[in-house]
């Protein structure tokens, strides 16, 4: 598998080698994250990357539900990496820390929608970029 790099001193990308190590926890951003990292540093209180998301799921285990959200979340590096600087470049951290999965109570739907929207803020990115509530809400009728 390679990778490729561009080069500061000759202005064009070149290819590098290197093999998977499942220790390994340390890696340049791709150009995704890279944007996201820029954007983030241009823009402290940007919330361009944000994504919410709501979903109404009925009649579920929460526990089940919390426990199925986080292997998910342990199985994906995007939801346990960071980002920092080393060496004057952005790289981003894998780590075995997993999002917590807050639990609360909404009275309502709309309740959990405006929870959520007013607590709509950016992601300090020295932290893993998840934040998950789980809202319980009373059945009606």
């Amino acid at each position: 598998m390679s990778i490729c790099k561009y080069s500061k001193e000759s202005g064009q990308s070149e290819e590098k080698e290197w093999i998977y190590d499942p220790n390994r926890r340390e890696y340049p951003l791709s150009l995704g994250e890279r944007a996201m990292f820029i954007e983030q540093m241009m823009n402290p209180d940007s919330v361009a990357y944000n994504f919410n998301l709501l979903m109404e799921v009925k009649g579920i285990d929460t526990e089940k539900l919390i426990s199925a959200i986080s292997h998910i979340m342990n199985l994906h590096e995007a939801f346990r990496s960071y980002y920092t600087w080393k060496d004057g470049e952005p790289v981003r951290i894998l780590t075995d820390k997993v999002p917590e999965i807050f639990v609360t109570e909404a009275e309502s739907v709309k309740a959990a929608k405006d929870v959520i929207n007013a607590e709509i803020a950016p992601f300090d990115l020295g932290d893993i970029p998840v934040r998950v509530k789980m809202f319980r809400i009373p059945q009606e009728g």
